[in-house]
């Protein structure tokens, strides 16, 4: 009988011997199989930062709030789009950033400044001569400037009141095409002889603001036409504007 108890008992701790092995291993074996994924999450308040280096990659479409500290290189890919809101200031520090136009030779930015514009005026008069119906004069815009023409101004006297006056012009180039701007004009009236003629003199007055343009090295006409082709008479034109740079010259400063 004792003997039978003696087996019992062996039999019982060797029976609890093998279960405390068996689960041993069956843990330590999940534990080596890898590390367990857990989500991460950070409590740190507004007032700790949580430093951040290498690259930093967002997917979806979640809201980022981020604080600077040091400077940021921020590179866009493919059709990546910035929104800056309403009321934002975006501006650039000329000591630490260039910015480059990428316009070839053949598409130049031109870029002009209005403070170069040089104030212009003329004043040109011509004389009619006998045996001719019209009376011209012209001047050359000065070389390497562009003629702007703000305002125009004639006056002229014919001899007789069948001398009449049919137009006043005003004539520029650019590009290359020449054009003639005609300017209406009024009759002022007419005065007494003069010492040496018979016959009255009649004034003709014009006057228009407009805008024209003259490229360099190019005439500048201004002509009147008349009636008759007799009588004494001539006519003085007033041009006023100002010259800037031609094109061509303001790309090679």
């Amino acid at each position: 009988m004792q003997q039978f108890k003696n087996y019992l008992l062996a039999t019982l701790g060797f029976i609890m011997l093998v279960s405390v092995l068996t689960t041993t291993f069956h843990y330590t074996g999940h534990a080596q199989d890898g590390p367990v994924r857990k989500d991460f999450r950070a409590l740190n308040d507004g007032n700790e930062a949580i430093p951040v280096s290498g690259a930093v990659s967002v997917t979806n479409s979640p809201t980022v709030k981020a604080q600077q500290n040091g400077n940021w290189n921020v590179t866009l890919t493919n059709s990546s789009a910035i929104g800056i809101a309403a009321g934002s200031a975006v501006g650039i520090n000329p000591s630490q950033n260039t910015v480059q136009i990428g316009n070839k030779m053949t598409n130049p930015v031109i870029v002009r400044s209005a403070d170069q514009r040089q104030p212009f005026q003329k004043s040109v008069s011509v004389a009619w001569v006998n045996g001719s119906n019209y009376a011209a004069e012209s001047f050359a815009v000065p070389t390497g400037k562009r003629l702007v023409i703000e305002i125009v101004s004639a006056e002229g006297t014919f001899e007789g009141a069948d001398n009449k006056l049919l137009t006043f012009s005003i004539g520029t180039t650019i590009n290359g095409t020449p054009a003639a701007y005609s300017l209406p004009f009024i009759v002022q009236g007419a005065v007494f002889s003069l010492p040496s003629s018979t016959n009255p003199y009649y004034y003709y007055a014009a006057s228009q603001s407009l805008r024209l343009y003259a490229d360099s090295g190019t005439p500048v006409s201004v002509k009147a036409f008349r009636v008759t082709t007799t009588a004494s008479g001539g006519f003085t034109m007033n041009i006023s504007g100002y010259l800037e740079d031609a094109p061509e010259a303001a790309l090679n400063k």
